[in-house]
């Protein structure tokens, strides 16, 4: 069994430094090794094609009419935005 919760693999990294493509692999929600390594995932993404950016986040944000809350809230907004991808 591994201990490797998620492999993404063959994404394009960008980082402060630059960019590269890598491997990335998490381990209880963080990052256990990183490169070209072939470790096994009890899950992987193939991130073949996509950037790979971390501490990314959307700032900009328009919910629904605040007053309605019936239709959409912060928590609701935010909730939908996280599963979407972006936080």
């Amino acid at each position: 069994m591994t201990d490797i919760d998620l492999a993404v693999k063959n994404g394009r990294i960008i980082t402060a430094s630059g960019e590269f493509r890598a491997n990335i692999y998490i381990r209880a929600g963080k990052i256990a090794g990183l490169g070209d390594l072939d470790l096994k995932a009890r899950d992987s993404v193939d991130a073949s094609g996509l950037l790979v950016m971390p501490g990314m986040f959307d700032s900009h944000a328009h919910l629904m009419d605040p007053v309605e809350t019936a239709r959409e809230d912060m928590p609701t907004g935010t909730a939908a935005a996280a599963a979407q991808g972006v936080t």
